[in-house]
């Protein structure tokens, strides 16, 4: 009989192990930002956009996935309880970049719309606007 009560402990330590592995795994927030990553491409908002509207295909082909540095000019941002979002946009261009940054990746005290940005992030794809995710603000 002890030795069924040594197996049970022995399966209930390895299976508390295997959870604690599978919940660092899975659950383990990643790094919010791309702030140490290195750029790709680094690229005019009014460019990437007209890039996306004359071959998305071609374009997605690119810069889908890749961390890239936008420039543009800060039309507006808006604060929601888990993310900031800053829009890029020309006054005359039709789309935009819509740019998701973590709360802590921003302050948003230096943001002033209509001035001249640089936003490093994770391009991942063209909705009307081309969407980054994971930004920060590019010096």
């Amino acid at each position: 009989m002890k030795k069924i009560y040594k197996y049970l402990l022995a399966l209930l330590g390895i299976g508390i192990i295997v959870f604690l592995i599978t919940w660092q795994v899975v659950f383990k927030k990643s790094d919010s930002s791309v702030k140490n990553s290195k750029a790709e491409y680094e690229i005019e908002a009014s460019q990437i956009i007209n890039q996306f509207e004359t071959n998305e295909e071609l374009t997605n082909n690119q810069y889908l996935g890749k961390v890239i540095i936008v420039s543009g000019t800060l039309e507006s941002f808006k604060e929601t309880p888990n993310d900031i979002s800053l829009y890029l946009k020309q006054e005359t261009d039709i789309s935009g970049i819509l740019c998701s940054f973590d709360k802590t990746a921003i302050d948003l005290s230096v943001l002033k719309t209509g001035s001249p940005i640089k936003v490093k992030g994770i391009c991942t794809g063209y909705l009307i606007d081309v969407v980054m995710n994971k930004c920060v603000l590019e010096e």
